[in-house]
């Protein structure tokens, strides 16, 4: 079976990379139809001439890359003329994150309106929608296209060729680790306030590595909560991630209360169990989907700093505890997250189509 990837999506994004490098693994071959983004008439015309050459490799599906709602017409265009499942990887919702979350769009401007209006029109003509969650999908039915039977769930998982247990360097601290973009999503203000409440119990440090929107304001917290515990890195290199992670003790998911924040299982979350790391992440109706609490995670309330603190004391003071949570994540992880196990269900589906 053959696959066509289709769009302007980022190749090296981690949800394109999970979902392709499971579809390889489980004998799929992926050719792929793609272009830079420019403007979308340029990015229409340079995608059907691509297709155009595709089209006698005769791929059995089209999946639309992450968050490609605006291409979803010509797909759809593509998939009635040569008889192809049009698939749309949503992940997200693109309003949703940027008046709601980022709240960088004015609700009621034009920009949230055509925000909107792409995802309900991308929702409305693919033949299934790929969401992370269950509880993204409730939203999506709420908010975007009412139709239940038309979306799927996979999550986001981690590629285990790169994110897997190894030994880390110990420096006889108990370290607490943040990694990602600083937006509203991860609540790192909450995080920010957890070590100051903290701030005396010396062996205890965090480390926050990334840069973003709210980053700017994050250090200036820090610096106004005079916070001694806490140091910033900045972006880097997978590799050098994979470092950071072994190195910890603790890993931190996300903590604030936005609608997204809710929805969401970040790349993040499944990159910690994947190093079988104990993970601390705000309770919500999407991460209640996968894990146990004190089994496979320690939850904490959302936007709650004192909540937080409480579970990382609690964790420093239980090395058994951790240890439990860790392994069971882990065990967790390779049963369900891995590439080869997210997308089993989507290719059971491309082959019901096919067949």
């Amino acid at each position: 079976m053959k696959i066509c990837y289709f769009g302007t999506f980022d190749k090296n994004c981690l949800r394109n990379r999970v979902i392709i490098e499971g579809l390889k693994r489980n004998s799929i071959e992926v050719v792929y139809c793609h272009t830079s983004y420019s403007h979308v008439l340029w990015v229409y015309l340079k995608l059907f001439f691509k297709w155009l050459f595709l089209a006698e490799k005769k791929p059995s599906a089209i999946i639309i890359g992450e968050t490609g709602y605006i291409i979803t017409p010509l797909a759809k265009f593509i998939g009635i003329i040569w008889n192809k499942p049009v698939i749309l990887d949503a992940y997200f919702s693109m309003f949703q994150t940027e008046v709601f979350d980022r709240l960088t769009t004015n609700p009621g401007s034009y920009e949230a309106w055509k925000l909107l209006f792409v995802e309900k029109i991308g929702c409305r003509l693919a033949d299934l929608i790929l969401l992370d969650t269950n509880a993204q999908i409730n939203y999506f039915c709420k908010n975007i296209y009412n139709k239940p039977s038309g979306y799927m769930r996979v999550f986001a998982g981690s590629d285990d060729k790169v994110f897997h247990p190894q030994a880390g360097s110990v420096n006889g601290k108990f370290k607490v680790l943040f990694w990602g973009n600083y937006i509203p999503l991860h609540g790192i203000e909450h995080i920010v306030r957890a070590a100051k409440m903290l701030e005396q119990e010396k062996e205890i440090i965090f480390e926050f590595i990334g840069k973003g929107q709210t980053y700017h304001d994050i250090v200036q917290l820090t610096e106004q909560l005079n916070t001694g515990n806490v140091a910033f890195l900045d972006y880097i290199d997978e590799k050098q991630l994979v470092n950071k992670i072994a190195e910890a003790d603790i890993c931190l998911g996300i903590f604030g209360d936005s609608s997204k924040a809710v929805n969401v299982i970040p790349n993040k979350v499944f990159q910690a169990i994947a190093l079988c790391k104990p993970l601390i992440t705000a309770r919500t109706p999407a991460t209640q989907e996968i894990f146990i609490d004190k089994e496979s995670v320690m939850f904490c309330e959302p936007a709650n700093p004192g909540s937080l603190a409480e579970k990382i004391l609690e964790l420093n003071g239980n090395p058994q505890l951790c240890e439990k949570i860790a392994k069971n994540a882990y065990k967790l992880f390779k049963e369900k997250f891995t590439p080869e196990k997210v997308t089993r269900e989507l290719i059971g589906w491309i082959n019901e189509q096919h067949n």
